[in-house]
């Protein structure tokens, strides 16, 4: 009350301190970046007699606070990016490894201000990215995306050269053709090199174009590119599903679901 109060005696645009995120991340990053745009308010109220939390004074008037905000903001940023980006219906296992090195170069230039909060992030990101999680599935999708090119470590890249020669062997297709092509592919050699062929930003499309010039790595790059990162989309469609054949929709034909499920994912 005392919040909203302050608002009308001094008539500023109104920035409410709600939580209407769809997930808890997003809630939590939206909540912090309205209490940054509410300083000012804050700061007016802390000086009221009627105000008494110590605790709220104290952190309204130590800019070592809203220094910290500022860069917990500027952290959660590119993490709220990277869980849509994931969760999204057009992502693929390449956006995973992506996402991880837009985030890890955040946490690096982090300032002084968070140091201990720095070496903290670190360790979970370490337990959480680590070898559990990113497989060397990820790290050769991500190799083979064009609009990435990123570089990897030695030991990395070894493990991306062992799952090509596996995922060959599997599809009884030549591994030197497909190291051949992917020597190209990383020089941008031979068609590699012509715009006309490359212009594209949809990594599916890029390696359907190759189908003909290398047909051995574009099959590989094809299988990883299309593996979704994530079961969200997945849970999406039976969101979508639950939705359609209802309750009071229960004599609906499986055939009549499935093509309105369809229709309906190609609308949004």
């Amino acid at each position: 009350m005392l919040y909203a109060r302050e608002q009308d005696e001094q008539s500023i645009p109104k920035v409410g301190l709600t939580l209407p995120g769809v997930t808890r991340w997003y809630a939590n990053f939206d909540l912090l970046c309205k209490v940054q745009k509410s300083r000012h308010i804050l700061e007016r109220l802390q000086l009221k007699s009627t105000f008494k939390n110590k605790t709220a004074i104290r952190a309204i008037k130590s800019d070592l606070f809203w220094n910290k905000l500022h860069d917990v903001i500027s952290l959660f940023r590119p993490m709220i990016n990277a869980i849509s980006l994931i969760q999204s219906n057009k992502s693929s296992l390449s956006d995973v490894v992506h996402v991880k090195f837009e985030v890890s170069r955040k946490v690096e230039s982090l300032s002084s201000n968070m140091q201990l909060e720095q070496s903290e992030i670190k360790k979970h990101m370490d337990n959480r990215w680590g070898s559990t999680f990113l497989k060397d599935g990820h790290y050769l999708a991500y190799y083979l995306d064009h609009r990435y090119s990123g570089s990897l470590t030695d030991e990395v890249y070894l493990g991306c050269l062992e799952l090509l020669k596996r995922l060959c062997e599997n599809l009884e297709i030549s591994y030197s053709e497909a190291r051949d092509q992917l020597s190209d592919f990383e020089c941008k050699a031979s068609l590699f090199g012509k715009e006309i062929l490359t212009s594209t930003d949809k990594p599916i499309s890029y390696w359907k174009g190759f189908r003909k010039f290398a047909p051995e790595l574009s099959k590989i790059a094809l299988r990883l590119l299309t593996v979704p990162p994530s079961s969200a989309n997945i849970e999406r469609v039976f969101s979508h599903q639950k939705r359609i054949h209802s309750l009071d929709r229960n004599r609906l034909k499986h055939e009549n679901v499935k093509k309105l499920i369809i229709s309906k994912w190609w609308l949004n």
